[in-house]
């Protein structure tokens, strides 16, 4: 997967911005506060339509401007496309090739991508919520239903809240009946990333330096303390019904289970070093990437946001391996000196004030059908 063209309108402090990228590895270097990481939201945000920084993509409008546009131009082994973008303050609009796409289930996974950033450290050390949404990002990787899973979910927890707020018991139980189906849907496809992980996790962290022993455990949150699922799932809910009336929300469902992670056998959010915890997080984004790598048969363009700061120099190295090993990549930095001698020959960008100007380029080009699977075929 290759990211040829992008366009930027009234993103975040870019008014209007366009680049083209011809080297397999891109270095955006600037100072703080000019730039670069939005240029990389605005990326992920074209291949994923989310923002790993907000939760409101409003926020990334340009101050006084109506709306954004991000428009791709994409290349794979087999076809070129372009992707793009309008979002405004009440809707979003999606095209590809020209052609309006009314579902965004058809547009998602298109320009397939992973980032790494330093706030990756939440992903270990901050709340379930982020460690469901990358669970359920992997599982959505792999099928598609699970993405209509969760958007059912929200419908029917809207649904079931205004219920338990109006005492109404009798409308209660067709929305638990709906909300069991869906949670023991949403549990099998978790779960199944959650044992791809363990599986996979212990060498991505062997391969990072660290002798540590990683665990992933998947909790589902029931009133009752019994194994999930039970078979009267709908009962079990139906028994809670006092307690959250009281709340005036669900207690118990899929958006409220836990997902544990240890190191050798604790809990890494509490008892882990913040380099543990940075190790373990890095290996979490590296199990993404291959297993997008093995969903889609192409490398993801990957998106490095300023992460060779927080790493020691027997990391960085680990890093810039797989880097040099795998398909595009871009990576943000303030020093460039310290990138440039990891990463030899890539293209670099300076970005100052929402601007953009090319420096240098260099002999790591483009790779035809390039990523890990192609290299191997030419080995």
């Amino acid at each position: 997967m290759f990211l040829r063209q992008v366009w930027l309108w009234n993103f975040r402090n870019y008014k209007e911005i366009a680049l083209s990228f011809g080297a397999r590895i891109t270095v955006l270097q600037a100072k703080n506060s000019q730039g670069k990481t939005n240029l990389l939201e605005a990326i992920y945000y074209l291949s994923s339509l989310s923002s790993p920084r907000c939760s409101r993509p409003q926020e990334m409008i340009r101050h006084g401007t109506p709306g954004f546009s991000i428009k791709g131009r994409v290349e794979d082994r087999l076809s070129q496309r372009e992707l793009a973008i309008y979002l405004g303050e009440d809707a979003r609009t999606l095209w590809i090739g020209g052609k309006k796409i009314s579902h965004p289930g058809r547009y998602w996974g298109k320009l397939p991508t992973v980032m790494f950033s330093p706030d990756d450290l939440s992903l270990v050390g901050g709340a379930d919520e982020l460690r469901r949404r990358f669970l359920d990002r992997c599982a959505a990787l792999e099928d598609r239903g699970h993405l209509e899973e969760l958007a059912q979910l929200r419908k029917v927890l809207a649904q079931r809240n205004r219920a338990l707020r109006s005492g109404d018991k009798r409308q209660l139980r067709p929305w638990d009946e709906q909300l069991s189906c869906l949670w023991e849907k949403i549990y099998r496809s978790r779960t199944k990333i959650v044992d791809k992980m363990n599986r996979d996790l212990p060498s991505l962290l062997d391969s990072l330096g660290s002798e540590k022993e990683a665990m992933v455990r998947y909790q589902p949150i029931l009133a009752e303390k019994v194994a999930f699922p039970p078979p009267d799932l709908v009962e079990c809910l139906g028994r809670s019904w006092h307690q959250e009336m009281r709340t005036g929300f669900s207690l118990y469902g899929p958006h409220r289970d836990e997902i544990l992670m240890e190191l050798n056998g604790y809990d890494a959010r509490r008892f882990s070093s913040r380099g543990e915890k940075r190790l373990l997080s890095l290996s979490l984004r590296l199990f993404e990437l291959l297993h997008l790598e093995q969903v889609g048969g192409e490398s993801p363009v990957i998106l490095l946001d300023d992460l060779f700061s927080e790493l020691d120099e027997e990391r960085r190295g680990k890093v810039a391996s797989t880097l040099l090993a795998g398909g595009q990549a871009m990576v943000t930095c303030t020093d460039l000196g310290v990138v440039q001698a990891l990463l030899p020959g890539a293209e670099v960008f300076r970005i100052q004030e929402g601007r953009a100007e090319r420096i240098g380029t260099g002999p790591i080009e483009l790779i035809p059908g390039s990523g890990r699977a192609a290299q191997r075929e030419e080995r």
